[in-house]
């Protein structure tokens, strides 16, 4: 039997899917160079559905069965519905309903395998969080430990998001530096290097 959170997730994809692209879909994989999944839609278009499906859908008002609905869209590993699940998020951290870091561990470890999604649930989410609740920064600042190389870009692309907005920034970034600074993955280096841009 499909559940509520499978029909939501099925629902929403099917929405991006009528606004696809194929031309963009191409255009966005040379640029994130990883073997995207893409239906070939804007993001600014993403945000438009997400908000309009977040009003007009009953399930995604319940805390428990949205995070559930983003899981579903985010295993698609689609491009758009992985921005659809990260909108949501969005939108639940700043309904103040959203606090915690451990979720979206989970999530990215699993789910995210380009630089494109990782970044975007880093600014759009996860900064958003230790910006509003600094003490999830010990909890952000476990990721540099991970084995997985994404959770590190995520960890490095937050506190990079976060400059002059949360306190001791120049402290987190050291640990940060500390912890990843001779990290060999490419994808790595190039996040440390922006990283270190910013502190200048």
């Amino acid at each position: 039997m499909v559940n509520s959170e499978n029909k939501v997730s099925i629902y929403i994809s099917s929405k991006l899917k009528e606004q696809s692209d194929v031309e963009f879909a191409k255009t966005r994989s040379r640029l994130v160079k990883d073997k995207l999944l893409s239906f070939g839609i804007r993001m600014e278009k993403i945000r438009k559905i997400v908000k309009d499906l977040y009003r007009k859908i009953p399930e995604l008002q319940d805390k428990k069965r949205c995070t559930k609905t983003v899981t579903k869209l985010m295993a698609t590993k689609f491009f758009e519905n992985q921005l659809a699940g990260i909108f949501l998020l969005k939108v639940l951290v700043e309904n103040k309903e959203f606090k915690k870091v451990s979720f979206l561990r989970t999530l990215i470890s699993r789910y995210v395998d380009n630089w494109a999604t990782c970044d975007t649930i880093s600014t759009e989410v996860v900064a958003k969080i230790i910006i509003k609740y600094p003490n999830e920064i010990q909890n952000l600042l476990t990721w540099t430990k991970s084995r997985s190389v994404w959770l590190k870009r995520a960890a490095i692309v937050t506190v990079i998001k976060s400059k002059n907005r949360i306190e001791n920034w120049e402290a987190v970034s050291d640990r940060v530096l500390f912890d990843l600074g001779n990290e060999k993955e490419d994808i790595l280096k190039k996040a440390i290097k922006w990283l270190k841009r910013e502190i200048g």
